[in-house]
């Protein structure tokens, strides 16, 4: 036999036949970790926002929806084709101003109402909210969110053990 300088890939060929077992294990532990090390740091985020993986899913469809809303009222205000509250609420008034006069009606604790309600009647004020562009406003906050130390600490102390 001749002598080798014993280099880092002479050492793996050495242990992966003599030591096959310690070898697959830690094959095993080097996979495992590159799957639990991003999970393990996703709940830390988590945890650093005060939030379940459920809300965190739900707090992201809200922020689409909220982009989304403002880039739409940023291109209406552009565009000048906002309708205001107001406009509708006098485009009900004026279309539902023939119900008062009507014999074909309910009156209860809310006003003289329409017997019969028919389809297209829902399917305008659909129309409607979908042509309906508003400001959505600020974002909301998320009122469990008290920080980082704080959340780590609810995490930690529980609050029904306190």
């Amino acid at each position: 036999g001749q002598e080798t300088k014993a280099t880092l890939f002479v050492v793996f060929q050495y242990l992966l036949y003599r030591r096959f077992e310690i070898m697959a294990n830690l094959f095993f532990l080097i996979v495992m970790s590159c799957v639990l090390v991003p999970f393990f740091g996703y709940h830390l985020w988590l945890t650093a926002f005060g939030m379940t993986t459920n809300e965190h899913f739900k707090w992201k469809q809200i922020r689409k929806w909220h982009k989304q809303e403002t880039k739409r009222y940023k291109q209406a205000i552009k565009d000048g084709t906002i309708i205001t509250l107001s406009n509708q609420q006098e485009q009900k008034k004026k279309k539902n101003d023939h119900v008062a006069g009507s014999d074909n009606v309910d009156v209860g604790c809310t006003g003289a109402v329409p017997s019969t309600t028919n389809d297209t009647n829902q399917e305008e004020e659909e129309e409607w909210k979908e042509g309906c562009i508003m400001d959505p406003g600020p974002f909301p906050k998320n009122i469990y969110n008290r920080g980082i130390v704080e959340n780590f600490m609810e995490v930690i102390f529980l609050r029904s053990l306190r």
